[in-house]
């Protein structure tokens, strides 16, 4: 486990952890939350004040009668990497694509992409 333990948390401001750049949304959002099914995402900050984006889902509870808020926080890191992973994928296929030269990308000395020119000029799919 890396970071703060739950009991160096308890008893903070959700606030703390929520970048700068942030706050007004955080501020908005924890505003209506009490209405219940709210969904955000923002930008948290760790120990070290490196950026997690992260989205919040809010929903009223009723804890023996005081009124709670319960947040679920889901990590979007690994889902931002996969995202620029497959623009540069998008990227790199409409470059091969539209190039006038020929290319091949090799690995190993095995093609694992080719371009629509290359193609032609090999008469198939090399």
């Amino acid at each position: 486990m890396t970071g703060p333990s739950p009991s160096g948390i308890a008893g903070r401001p959700f606030h703390d952890f929520v970048q700068a750049s942030d706050h007004t949304i955080w501020n908005g959002f924890i505003h209506q939350a009490s209405s219940g099914g709210l969904k955000a995402e923002i930008m948290l900050r760790n120990e070290s004040a490196a950026g997690i984006p992260v989205l919040i889902s809010a929903n009223p509870i009723d804890l023996g009668g005081t009124k709670a808020i319960a947040l679920v926080v889901t990590d979007l890191s690994d889902r931002r990497r996969y995202e620029e992973i497959v623009a540069a994928e998008r990227l790199s296929r409409y470059i091969l694509e539209q190039g006038m030269e020929g290319v091949a990308v090799c690995v190993n000395g095995r093609i694992i992409r080719a371009s629509r020119r290359l193609c032609e000029i090999c008469g198939r799919n090399p």
